[in-house]
């Protein structure tokens, strides 16, 4: 089956149908990457990631909750639920093909159980035979749409698209991809101003400065 690759005004449109909109997505993305860039190199080396998914996550919700959304954990599966049950969003990091229509992206990182069962439902649906042929399913699947984002040098790119098969533990194949306009990334410092000194970690004062005054 041939991906439908949705961008511009196609993508806008569609976004709109799901209850989802441009504005907010970027403003989602943007504050995500704000509290990412508050890791410097004395957080574990996988900090900033789990940061920006964990933060997307949540500005996400939070941006979409007020307009009848809900969400859910199942099995520590983190989900947007639209406000008529009928399908979930789910965060991903996605690889540099993220956003591009020209590429075909993947899932950045080996994907478990949960995404596993969660794209086989999406291929019952896809692939619906009536009522007579579909397996029982549990009331907590719902067509599933991954949210990746990509985070370049200089813009993060995202999309959301819909899983339809996997290659061992990446998701690698689509039935439609909604591709967003790129982003530009905030060319503002980032915290990481610790330099390393003979294999030593030793505080930037200037950075690290707290006005003090004797008090009265």
């Amino acid at each position: 089956m041939s991906t439908v690759v949705l961008t511009d005004e196609a993508a806008i449109d569609r976004l709109s149908e799901l209850g989802l909109d441009v504005e907010s997505i970027h403003k989602i993305l943007r504050q995500a990457d704000a509290e990412a860039a508050t890791c410097t190199r004395l957080d574990p080396p996988f900090m900033e990631g789990i940061m920006r998914y964990g933060r997307t996550v949540r500005f996400l919700r939070e941006a979409y909750l007020p307009q009848g959304w809900d969400f859910d954990n199942p099995r520590n599966q983190s989900r947007a639920i639209s406000p008529d049950r009928d399908f979930a969003v789910v965060v991903s990091s996605g690889d540099a093909a993220t956003g591009n229509e020209a590429a075909k992206p993947t899932t950045k990182n080996p994907k478990g159980a949960t995404i596993s069962d969660a794209v086989a439902g999406n291929q019952q649906l896809a692939f619906d035979l009536g009522a007579a042929f579909e397996p029982e399913r549990k009331s907590q699947d719902l067509l599933t749409w991954l949210f990746l984002y990509w985070p370049a040098e200089d813009e993060i790119r995202a999309e959301l698209s819909l899983p339809l098969s996997m290659d061992g533990a990446y998701v690698d194949d689509w039935d439609v991809r909604i591709i967003l306009p790129p982003m530009p990334r905030d060319p503002g410092p980032r915290i990481d101003s610790i330099p390393v000194v003979d294999g030593d970690f030793s505080l930037d004062e200037a950075a690290y400065e707290v006005p003090v005054s004797r008090r009265a």
